[in-house]
């Protein structure tokens, strides 16, 4: 047989094969590439704060090489406030006052540093230290409560502190140090955002390394329940470079849940242009409309 025509046959017998396999098997039967389902809907946002710049140097260098934007809540009138500020702008993080404020009992002055906000402050006490701290921490766009347990309880206070705040076109966060926190009765009263921290990396200061993986993984998903969520770590012993590690090898998984690590003035200003719903938009109308 002429071995041209043998090759014609051979190849139409192949192809005829090929059409009745498709006809038979289903294409549900087939194989199928992985898709990712959260790659097709809109990014959700995580900001992670990190807490405690400016004293300890566990861990310092390790969180400010992560390569994604954190917030660095830098403590004032420390031996490094100025240099922390200014190394974690430079690297591309965003700066926040970690403003010292007293606690519901008593603890010793070293817990708080030199520029504390007591229970009983003044509006012009508030005024003057919050002042006196950012001196010390230059390309501050934030503020956010180191300790605090008795001074967020107190509205007036309160108010006074987010008062002062917006003087400075600052966001400000509740890091949510106590249950009986009245800093969203306070932003309501003052018209800003109410910014709550949803979940700490080393709660009650207990630092570990697969603890905090664990606890980013439940913030990457509060973030895409809510759209967005807020996370604080530390810098020193409570958290330090176990901390930095977790969320360096952490950062592939949030990625590919499709949550985005972003500074929280990102999230703030998202809720001012209404890009995203605060999620505590219903209980916020409820004290606003008393």
């Amino acid at each position: 047989m002429n071995k041209t025509l043998l090759y014609c046959k051979t190849t139409n017998m192949k192809k005829l094969l090929i059409l009745l396999i498709t006809l038979i098997i289903p294409l549900s039967s087939l194989p199928s590439a992985k898709i990712n389902t959260y790659a097709l809907k809109p990014p959700a946002y995580l900001a992670i704060v990190i807490d405690d710049f400016g004293m300890d140097r566990y861990g310092v260098e390790d969180m400010l090489n992560i390569g994604v934007p954190l917030t660095c809540a830098i403590m004032p009138n420390l031996e490094y406030s100025t240099t922390d500020s200014n190394n974690a702008h430079n690297k591309g993080h965003e700066v926040m006052l970690h403003m010292p404020m007293e606690a519901n009992c008593y603890l010793p002055p070293n817990y708080y540093g030199p520029e504390l906000i007591t229970n009983y402050e003044t509006k012009e006490g508030v005024i003057t230290k919050i002042n006196n701290a950012l001196k010390s921490v230059p390309h501050a766009s934030g503020m956010n409560i180191h300790i605090g347990s008795g001074v967020s309880e107190k509205l007036g206070i309160m108010k006074n502190v987010y008062e002062e705040a917006q003087n400075h076109h600052f966001y400000f966060l509740d890091s949510a140090t106590t249950i009986n926190s009245k800093c969203e009765q306070a932003s309501a009263l003052t018209s800003s955002n109410y910014l709550r921290r949803d979940v700490f990396l080393e709660p009650h200061g207990q630092k570990s390394y697969y603890n905090a993986k664990q606890f980013i993984l439940q913030a990457g998903q509060i973030a895409q329940t809510d759209g967005y969520a807020i996370a604080i770590g530390h810098v020193g012993p409570e958290g330090g470079i176990m901390t930095a590690r977790a969320i360096t090898d952490m950062l592939t998984t949030l990625k590919d849940m499709n949550v985005q690590i972003v500074p929280l003035s990102f999230i703030d200003q998202q809720l001012t242009n209404a890009q995203l719903t605060n999620k505590h938009a219903e209980k916020l109308s409820t004290i606003t409309s008393k």
